[in-house]
């Protein structure tokens, strides 16, 4: 499970578009909070490597690097052009936080930073802090419901239940979000 959960966490920081978080509240619903917890730092780690990966792109080829991007669901121009500006203000580890629960995909971040020229450093130990953050909220959350849940629920029909949330959360973010 750690490996899947470091893969995720890398792919979804590069060019995959189903973040972690639905891994990680399924197993926060399955394996508990600790377990799920520990996942998700194993997430914000993979994270790290592919947001890495996403700022080197964005360093030597920001052109490819936001083509790339930009074919991605849910990811427009407007997008781009809005974390571009963010990433040349002092305010950016801020911005790329609020990002996080903002519908904001964490690789247009590490993209533009790239391109901004930030440094390596500060950027991958901000990004951690925030991918950690999300990841972590997504866990305790689903043992939330799941605590609610499962009062009136077998932990299969819990299961269920959070697993429709994320088809459905899917199937509204990709069709009401620009691209």
């Amino acid at each position: 499970m750690a490996a899947v959960a470091l893969i995720w966490g890398f792919a979804e920081a590069t060019l995959f578009f189903v973040v972690p978080d639905v891994l990680l509240s399924l197993a926060a619903v399955r394996l508990g909070a600790r377990r799920a917890l520990l996942l998700s730092g194993t997430s914000a780690f993979g994270a790290l490597l592919g947001g890495g990966l996403m700022m080197w792109w964005g360093a030597n080829d920001i052109a490819g690097a936001r083509a790339a991007v930009h074919h991605l669901p849910a990811i427009s121009i407007a997008m781009i052009a809005g974390v571009e500006a963010a990433m040349h203000q002092p305010s950016w580890p801020s911005a790329m936080a609020l990002g996080a629960f903002g519908g904001v995909p964490y690789k247009v971040y590490a993209m533009e930073a790239g391109a901004a020229g930030l440094p390596f450093a500060p950027f991958l130990a901000a990004s951690f802090a925030a991918r950690l953050a999300r990841f972590s909220i997504a866990v305790l959350s689903a043992r939330l419901a799941a605590r609610l849940l499962g009062r009136r629920l077998s932990l299969n029909g819990v299961t269920y239940v959070v697993a429709g949330f994320w088809i459905i959360f899917y199937a509204l973010f990709w069709s009401l979000m620009p691209s």
